[in-house]
């Protein structure tokens, strides 16, 4: 309810009154075809528990990620039933990361994650929009999706997404894989030019000549096949 006063001092005679609903954003959902996926979540989920994420009706047994920064470079996570307990050092799945998933069926992964919020929450500070860390060589990055509209498989330019480390000429080679075809296939080759899409819902590998930080930018358009 509003009561509204003009600077000569005089009021409504009647309160405004409006009624307005705060919807919660639909859980992003990616498509899982049978074997290696490689994808990643548009923004940070709800609850990053790999439990929460890849639940027991999820028919996934084996995610990896990659860290330049462990030793080895690779996280892993398995399960030995649907039903079963997570096993393994990778713990928690992130907005911040790629991710290398062994579904066992098509199927549509679901997964809640809340838009990225303005100003403070609650008691806490105001949240800064993503920045993720690269390190020199390859690195296994997500699409974010910084409007919070976008959907799986709605596309992003490679050149506006990856616009901060072209400017510093950092970049050198960016790849994506086709699960149903078994093979890579290359998005962006400094050297080749004519760079494609990156597509909300998967992952990409990323060559830098040196440690850089991606500043995600530029907004998805919807991908028109409702997917």
């Amino acid at each position: 309810k509003i009561q509204a006063m003009d600077v000569a001092g005089n009021t409504l005679e009647d309160v405004l009154e409006i009624d307005f609903e705060v919807s919660d954003r639909e859980p992003f959902e990616k498509r899982l075809n049978p074997g290696w996926n490689l994808v990643s979540l548009p923004g940070e989920p709800a609850d990053s528990s790999i439990g929460s994420v890849f639940g027991p009706g999820v028919e996934v047994r084996t995610v990896y990620t990659y860290d330049p920064v462990v030793p080895g470079g690779w996280m892993v996570a398995v399960r030995e039933t649907l039903d079963s307990d997570w096993q393994g050092d990778l713990t928690e799945i992130t907005g911040s990361r790629g991710y290398w998933v062994l579904s066992d069926a098509i199927q549509d992964w679901e997964v809640s994650i809340p838009r990225l919020a303005g100003g403070a929450a609650g008691t806490g500070t105001p949240i800064q929009p993503p920045v993720i860390p690269l390190y020199a060589g390859w690195n296994l990055i997500p699409v974010t999706d910084i409007s919070g509209d976008g959907e799986s498989r709605d596309p992003i330019s490679a050149d506006v997404y990856l616009q901060n480390l072209d400017d510093g000429l950092d970049l050198a080679r960016v790849l994506g894989f086709n699960t149903i075809m078994n093979q890579w296939f290359t998005v962006l080759d400094k050297q080749m030019g004519s760079p494609g899409d990156l597509e909300i819902g998967s992952g990409y590998w990323v060559f830098v000549r040196e440690a850089a930080s991606l500043v995600p930018s530029g907004i998805a358009s919807d991908n028109g096949d409702g997917d």
